[in-house]
């Protein structure tokens, strides 16, 4: 009696995770396999029927030994084993699903880093182009200072010639007139 208890609680709580879990997957999107999961879970509810039925047969005492037990169970055992075939064409629907979410998340990746590159490129022909604008902006200026520096150079340089010839004409008279006064006086 013990072990017929053990055995029903164990049914039961197989029977409520099994119900539950078709409420789950019923709720989800199954496209083509929901017939699948009908059929599932008809399956499952007939062979929970039958279950019941013989577990009264051995609770009243009709049905004693294992053998008995099975052949009663005959009828429903196919329902239980459909449930295989069912399970293998929704894993096959969920094979698909993720082999086409991998597919698009690789294509998302590649996409993403095609943007980054093209990006990077981007930004890095920008700072390329704004240090030239930036160069050039600021030694546009310097080169004209430069210039006006040169400018400014040359003239000294031209007046500091101007000025030492003046300066040695000066001397070349100094020394003539130098030489004519000692002429003069002799």
């Amino acid at each position: 009696v013990d072990k017929r208890k053990d055995y029903r609680a164990k049914w039961n709580k197989a029977r409520a995770n099994a119900s539950a879990l078709f409420d789950q997957l019923t709720k989800s999107d199954l496209g083509s396999a929901a017939g699948t999961l009908a059929n599932m879970r008809k399956g499952f509810e007939t062979y929970s029927v039958g279950f019941d039925a013989v577990a009264a047969r051995i609770d009243q005492g009709e049905l004693r030994d294992p053998a008995a037990c099975n052949q009663a169970l005959g009828p429903v055992k196919n329902d239980i084993r459909g449930l295989e075939g069912g399970v293998e064409e929704l894993l096959q629907l969920s094979q698909t699903r993720l082999d086409q979410h991998t597919s698009l998340t690789v294509e998302h990746a590649n996409s993403a880093e095609t943007s980054l590159i093209v990006t990077g490129i981007i930004g890095l022909l920008l700072s390329v182009a704004t240090s030239w604008l930036l160069t050039r902006s600021v030694l546009g200026p310097v080169r004209r200072v430069l210039g006006v520096a040169d400018s400014v150079s040359a003239a000294a340089r031209q007046l500091s010639a101007t000025v030492e010839r003046g300066a040695q004409g000066a001397r070349l008279q100094a020394a003539s007139v130098q030489t004519t006064g000692s002429s003069l006086e002799e």
